[in-house]
Order: C-alpha cells, then sequence, then structure tokens
C-alpha cells in the first residue's frame, strides 16, 4: 500500500476492514432465496490445508455455499446442506466428484437426490492413469538400455541378465501399447462423448459403451482400470 499507492496503513486496519465487509457479505448471502436453484455443483477447495466446502448454482455460477471447515466430512457436508436448506435450497439433482464425505453428507441432509459423476475427473482419470502407464514404458526402457550397456562394459552375459532384459522390454512394450490405447479411448471420451457439442445422444451412449467395455478389456494389463470404470461410469 505504502510503496505502490502512496497510503501508509497497518495490518490491524486492513483485517478490519476484512472482518467488517465479511460480515456484510454473510448478512446478504443469508438473505438469499435459494429455491431457484435446480442442479447443485459441489466440490471442496483448499485455503492451505483448510478445506473449503463449496457449492455452485449450474445455471448462473452463483455460489451459494463457501464454508471453511476444519473437516470435510460427512456431518460437516451434511450440516452446510441442512443450513442452505433453510434458505429454500432444494435442487433436483447436484453433480459432485466421487468423495465418500461428500456424497454420504448430501445422503444424510437429502436422502435419496441424486447426484451424478461430474465430467472433469473422469477426465482427469484417465488422464492420470495414461501417463502413469507412459512413465512406466520410459522406466522400463531406461532398465533395458542400462542392462544392455552392462553387457557391452563388463561383457556380463549369462540367462539372468538375459532374462531380466527381457523381462524389461516386455514390460515397457506392454506398458507403451497400453498408455497409447488408453490415451486414444480418453480423446474419444473427451471429444465424442462428454464434450458440449457432438454426435446424438444415442450415438453418445453406445460409444461409451463401447469405451466402457474398452477399459474392461484391459483391466488385467492394469488393475487401477477397474477404478476408473466402476467408479468413472
Amino acid at each position: 500500500m505504502r510503496d505502490l499507492l502512496g497510503v501508509s496503513i497497518s495490518e490491524g486496519t486492513v483485517h478490519n476492514v476484512h472482518q467488517l465487509a465479511a460480515q456484510r457479505a454473510g448478512a446478504i448471502n443469508r438473505g438469499q432465496d435459494l429455491s431457484g436453484i435446480r442442479v447443485g455443483l459441489h466440490d471442496e477447495i483448499f485455503q492451505g490445508s483448510q478445506p473449503v466446502l463449496a457449492g455452485v448454482d449450474a445455471r448462473s455460477t452463483y455460489c451459494y455455499l463457501l464454508a471453511a471447515a476444519e473437516h470435510r466430512d460427512a456431518d460437516t457436508r451434511g450440516i452446510h446442506l441442512l443450513d442452505a436448506s433453510q434458505q429454500g435450497l432444494n435442487p433436483d439433482y447436484t453433480i459432485a466428484d466421487a468423495g465418500q464425505g461428500l456424497r454420504a453428507g448430501q445422503k444424510a441432509a437429502w436422502g435419496d437426490k441424486p447426484c451424478h459423476c461430474d465430467v472433469f475427473h473422469i477426465q482427469h482419470q484417465c488422464e492420470v492413469l495414461a501417463n502413469t502407464l507412459a512413465n512406466i514404458a520410459k522406466g522400463a526402457k531406461s532398465r533395458c538400455q542400462k542392462l544392455q550397456a552392462r553387457i557391452g562394459k563388463a561383457r556380463q552375459r549369462g540367462p539372468d541378465l538375459a532374462d531380466r532384459i527381457e523381462l524389461a522390454r516386455q514390460t515397457g512394450t506392454q506398458a507403451h501399447a497400453l498408455a497409447r490405447d488408453i490415451r486414444t479411448l480418453t480423446a474419444w471420451l473427451s471429444h465424442d462423448v462428454l464434450a458440449l457439442a457432438g454426435p446424438s445422444l444415442a450415438i453418445r451412449q453406445d460409444l461409451c459403451d463401447f469405451i466402457v467395455a474398452e477399459l474392461g478389456r484391459r483391466e488385467h494389463e492394469e488393475c487401477r482400470g477397474r477404478s476408473i470404470r466402476t467408479t468413472g461410469f
């Protein structure tokens, strides 16, 4: 403030201004009618290590919940949803990730109200899996090169070293092919199934079924694929 604006002000004054603004904003927020919200988007964000429970109206992007909390368990989430319900919040359904506390809290507050999976986390999990497999392939290739270098330098030969080289080569080839397949399926999922603009619902459903089946075929090669397939879809 002093260096940029030429105004001298103490940290205590800045704190007091923020607290007063927060109190006024809180009073305004508590007076809002939330009955018009039909779809709620729920998640947690973090201020440092402190969770902040968030809720947004899908249509208007109005943030009707932004509460710093010590925990993000079912009880904490449920209490905040019940508080919002007193302002009329009663959406037709919500969209969120697969967080256990988040979903259990909604069930405790609102019973069997649907909570659909969001798009971002499904795509993100697939991308993380593909990147992990690509790293495995790179690591296997590096191991194979190091083992081959040992043969060239020390002229070490034998069935044990040859078997290790072959195992590293097979691991790298398998991981590379699997990463390529997962990236292809993820691209189809992002651009042809989950994108806002795209083919008709029937085509999207058929392609989604195909993608899920292809992930299922590869579960024996990568156990994390099952987690993505069962929780995401």
